[in-house]
C-alpha cells in the first residue's frame, strides 16, 4: 500500500453531531443550494 492509503486506513474517524437547518419562505432554488453549500463548509 502507498502512504496515502495507509494514512486513510489509520485515520481516526470522528462521530458527527446531527445538524438541522430549518428554512422558511424560500423563494428560489439558488438560495437553498447556497444554504447547503454553506452548511457543508462549516460542518
Amino acid at each position: 500500500m502507498n502512504s496515502t492509503a495507509n494514512r486513510l486506513k489509520n485515520s481516526k474517524r470522528t462521530d458527527k453531531i446531527p445538524c438541522y437547518c430549518v428554512l422558511e419562505n424560500i423563494r428560489s432554488a439558488y438560495n437553498v443550494g447556497s444554504v447547503f453549500r454553506t452548511a457543508d463548509a462549516f460542518y
